[in-house]
């Protein structure tokens, strides 16, 4: 499918202009190289047309070898086009008061929030729809940080709803998975699951896709561009046996949140007492 991403529009009743602004700076790279390091999509550029334009008034040059005009004529239009809305970025700072010491410290939250769609440019039918939220909840990250989480999320979320990532090879518990690149990194979990029979709408009859057993846990043990290698941690059996093409597929647990600084610091500090206890029970 060839697909392009259309620059987000920021609305209007955003808490803050600038972090909006600085938001979009990263937020549509990060969904355009996620989306075309999954090798599902034949991702169209439209944000380097005027460059694209120059190298084409280049080969038009009479100096050019002939077969080189070819490359004249060949553009295509997209299937798909993707575009959304930054609905909020905030940054909001409190003051804390401890209870026992009476001093104040400085608190400040972050979160964003964006809504995307996928159009069919033939018809104008919406056939995806969804928002991604980073709560302050979620701990304090920096606007790149949460333009990168949000990105990878929807990322995930429509390669996962369209192209569900498939297991391609099997040898014991070792699993062999149709991904790679950027979109799957060691250590990360999947739900291994094995398609059942199709599924229809009662009412409307309209084919509602395929049942989803779940049978296992994967955990990534190594990746590469095209493929990634994952191994059965939970469940104890192997695919092997029943093993065929367009069988078993990977459906991502939920990505984690970027990690707050402040418990980064928090974690260190208490690490780095716990290995001061040590060395004097040690000592002792």
């Amino acid at each position: 499918l060839r697909v392009t991403v259309a620059p987000f529009q920021i609305s209007p009743t955003v808490s803050d202009g600038k972090l909006a602004t600085k938001f979009m700076e990263s937020f549509p790279n990060g969904l355009v190289g996620y989306l075309s390091q999954s090798r599902r999509f034949a991702l169209l550029d439209r944000d380097f047309l005027e460059n694209q334009a120059q190298e084409l008034d280049f080969i038009k040059r009479g100096d050019v070898r002939a077969e080189e005009l070819a490359k004249l004529g060949n553009k295509v239009g997209a299937d798909y086009i993707v575009v959304g809305l930054v609905e909020d970025v905030f940054e909001n700072e409190n003051m804390v008061t401890m209870r026992s010491t009476g001093q104040q410290i400085k608190n400040v939250e972050t979160g964003a929030r964006i809504s995307y769609r996928i159009i069919d440019v033939a018809t104008t039918q919406i056939t995806f729809s969804d928002s991604v939220t980073y709560d302050p909840d979620m701990g304090k990250a920096s606007v790149r940080d949460m333009a990168d989480y949000i990105s990878d999320v929807a990322g995930q979320t429509i390669v996962n709803a369209i192209y569900p990532i498939a297991i391609v090879s099997s040898a014991g518990k070792q699993i062999t998975l149709g991904q790679g690149g950027k979109t799957v990194s060691v250590g990360e979990k999947y739900n291994l699951v094995r398609y059942g029979n199709d599924i229809f709408d009662p009412r409307t009859k309209e084919s509602l896709g395929r049942e989803e057993i779940v049978v296992g846990v994967l955990e990534i043990t190594n990746v590469q561009s095209k493929t990634s290698t994952a191994k059965i941690i939970e469940d104890g059996n192997t695919i092997s046996d029943s093993f065929s093409p367009n069988t078993y597929i990977a459906r991502p647990f939920p990505r984690e949140a970027p990690p707050d600084p402040a418990v980064k610091v928090r974690d260190a500090a208490k690490k780095a007492r716990e290995d001061i206890n040590k060395r004097l029970e040690d000592d002792f």
